[in-house]
């Protein structure tokens, strides 16, 4: 699990770095979603329930901003 979050991190980091043209919106979007994905290791080691499907939940979100 923590190695899918941690792939799905790189690759939105990645792709974060405008390679080609996107809106400033989308780019809004990847960079939220990749403070989550960031940020769910963090939270939880303090005890706080994170969404087991964030990763799933990130694939596809970044699958969908990169494919507009």
């Amino acid at each position: 699990m923590k190695l899918r979050i941690s792939l799905a991190a790189l690759a939105i980091v990645t792709a974060a770095t405008p390679a080609f043209a996107q809106s400033q919106a989308q780019q809004d979007r990847i960079d939220e979603v990749s403070r989550f994905v960031v940020t769910a290791p963090i939270c939880r080691k303090l005890g706080m329930m994170v969404d087991p499907a964030l990763p799933d939940k990130v694939e596809g979100a970044f699958a969908t901003e990169t494919s507009a």
